[in-house]
């Protein structure tokens, strides 16, 4: 997620977020609350110059009698606290002094405590922050989302996927309540390895394929299709998402073309749709195999990588523009319909013409290998070395071995 406003601005928004906080704790719910809606906005990094632009959207709609909204805020200049966001001003509900927003019991807490405090019919979460999805790219770990600076100018590692989904699976052990949805404000989450290590978090899962516009999510005019219809189902509020992030991006406030975001039905849906990915990567693995075949099977994935819908290349492709050039047909390949089954609502921009709300990685090199970016890890985690990757998605099925092959006959000077 890139910076998110203007340094004056910025200014501004601090003063007004901590005069309009107001003090006392444990706030009893509202009757008849229909959802609780969590935002986890860990800006102890280089986000905090913009956190405050988004909760100055937030404080413009406010929780009402049948929806709460919570925040968790922590930035390099302020400690963790917890607030109801009230229209026009933030209630203080917990000071927990400076805590690591990039920890997996930091994140189960605030999501206890928001199920317990303020119980409703639906839950969202939303996590605001740096996303990167299956890795940070940065320091070469394995890590994906949520940065934690500790008041300093030192950029830390980011989470891991696997990491960031026991919290939350945590906090559904604990409360007996899984998401509706979970919402991510922060870049290339939408993505195959990313989405599958969420596949029991929550029934939705709401993300972008590429890069989060500077200021992030129209939180204004999401909250406010929300709150002026409470009893909204958690499908239709992922539509909604949906149409309120494609609203701003095609506004004249912004207008570049180059955004996307999708809503997904996690759980059996997404593991369906892993599991004919895999089968996918099995096909191309035995037609290399086969010394017949393999100069044709290579050339086949050439030819499919240099056409595809590239996604904050060069790591990530559209998953349904891939598989179509890998397989092409006159009828949808499985893959395209098992994504098609569990798609809610997707938006691309015209700059990204052959978006369908899903990545996968797979590296164009040398690219990849020149700029850095290529993910030496994307492989099984070996436990007697603790080197690869914990993602389950490269654990559980073929796609890594599948695109090592490939590289080892294509490349076989460049990636050893």
């Amino acid at each position: 997620m890139p910076l998110k406003s203007a340094v004056m601005f910025c200014i501004l928004m601090f003063t007004l977020l901590f005069l309009a906080a107001c003090g006392g704790s444990g706030a009893a719910p509202v009757v008849g609350n229909k959802w609780t809606v969590m935002v986890y906005m860990d800006a102890d990094n280089n986000l905090d110059i913009g956190a405050p632009y988004d909760v100055k959207e937030m404080l413009d709609v406010g929780s009402t009698a049948n929806v709460t909204v919570l925040i968790q805020y922590d930035t390099r200049s302020t400690p963790t606290r917890r607030y109801r966001v009230d229209k026009g001003k933030l209630t203080l509900l917990e000071d927990l002094s400076e805590q690591n927003m990039a920890s997996s019991d930091t994140l189960r807490d605030f999501i206890v405590s928001g199920v317990q405090t303020y119980p409703a019919d639906h839950y969202g979460l939303i996590l605001w922050d740096h996303g990167n999805g299956w890795q940070s790219g940065v320091d070469k770990r394995v890590a994906s989302l949520l940065e934690d600076w500790g008041n300093t100018n030192i950029k830390s590692a980011a989470l891991p996927n696997y990491v960031v989904a026991k919290g939350i699976n945590e906090a559904a052990a604990q409360t007996g309540v899984v998401l509706d949805i979970l919402g991510v404000d922060a870049c290339i989450m939408a993505t195959m390895e990313a989405v599958y290590e969420f596949r029991n978090s929550a029934a939705i899962i709401v993300a972008s394929q590429d890069l989060v516009q500077g200021l992030g999510w129209d939180y204004r005019d999401l909250l406010s299709r929300l709150t002026q219809n409470p009893t909204i189902s958690p499908v239709e509020l992922a539509k909604a998402m949906v149409a309120s992030y494609r609203q701003f991006a095609e506004s004249s406030a912004y207008g570049f073309g180059d955004q996307t975001i999708t809503a997904l039905t996690l759980g059996n849906g997404i593991v369906k749709l892993a599991q004919e990915v895999d089968a996918l990567a099995k096909r191309l693995a035995m037609a290399m195999d086969d010394p017949a075949t393999r100069v044709a099977a290579q050339q086949r994935i050439t030819t499919a990588r240099s056409q595809v819908q590239q996604l904050h290349a060069p790591t990530y492709v559209d998953l349904s523009d891939f598989s179509a050039l890998l397989e092409p047909g006159g009828s949808p390949a499985a893959i395209q319909q098992a994504l098609l089954a569990i798609t809610i609502a997707e938006y691309h921009g015209a700059m990204r013409p052959k978006a369908h709300g899903m990545n996968i990685v797979f590296y164009d090199l040398p690219v990849a290998v020149n700029n850095a970016t290529y993910g030496f890890d994307y492989i099984n985690f070996d436990p007697l070395t603790g080197k690869g990757s914990h993602s389950s998605f490269i654990n559980d099925f073929g796609w890594d071995e599948m695109m090592a092959e490939y590289f080892g006959y294509q490349y076989p000077n460049l990636v050893k």
